[in-house]
């Protein structure tokens, strides 16, 4: 059996979809998770932490870093990427898409600690954002994917952003409540998304429900 080892830290942020897509594909991995503050210290002295930073992915021996890359990596190694150009360039955008909404996140919420500044993004630009990918989804015109009709890594990024940040029980209201009235059937997406994988579905189940 193949050693799958995943680092970082007790919450969800730049290590679920990674998470998601294991659990998607029923790989066994040993989910390392360590404290911020008592543990993190010391461990990222650690050669195998390169830069010193987390997320971090063993896996049949080699030492992988940087979160995009990692998923990229696992999509590729369990044949959950497109095989044509214009399907992988559909599939990156997607995750970049996520990325330029987890930024936005972090840089008003954790960097700049600006709950106006945030809330002003979240009623101008959001919903601009959820129309464009809602378009994207129906386009593709399959009720569980956003490209071609089997799971890549544009599904796992949209399901991470619309799932965990704006539709689960900890997700804030209004947040919801934008989704709702700007792209209902992200919505349908997540749900029928979540139900394509009985092992994903276990574990969304089932997994600790964490603030972030």
């Amino acid at each position: 059996m193949r050693r799958i080892v995943l680092h970082y830290f007790d919450m969800y942020a730049r290590a679920e979809t990674s998470r998601m897509i294991l659990n998607y594909v029923g790989a066994p991995f040993l989910d390392l998770r360590y404290d911020m503050n008592t543990e993190w210290p010391d461990a990222k002295n650690d050669e195998k932490f390169e830069m010193g930073k987390l997320p971090c992915l063993e896996i049949d021996g080699k030492i992988l870093i940087q979160s995009g890359s990692i998923e990229r990596f696992l999509c590729r190694e369990f044949g959950l990427y497109p095989k044509d150009n214009y399907s992988i360039y559909l599939t990156e955008s997607l995750r970049d898409i996520k990325e330029d909404f987890f930024n936005n996140r972090l840089k008003y919420l954790m960097v700049l600690k600006d709950r106006a500044g945030w809330d002003k993004w979240s009623e101008e630009e959001l919903p601009k954002m959820l129309k464009a990918i809602e378009k994207r989804f129906i386009a593709n015109g399959n009720k569980n994917f956003f490209v071609g009709s089997s799971p890549t890594l544009g599904d796992f990024a949209i399901f991470f952003m619309v799932h965990d940040f704006m539709i689960r029980k900890k997700a804030p209201k209004r947040m919801s409540e934008i989704l709702i009235s700007s792209a209902p059937k992200l919505i349908d997406f997540a749900e029928n998304f979540k139900n394509t994988s009985p092992l994903f579905l276990d574990y969304m189940e089932n997994r600790e429900d964490l603030p972030f």
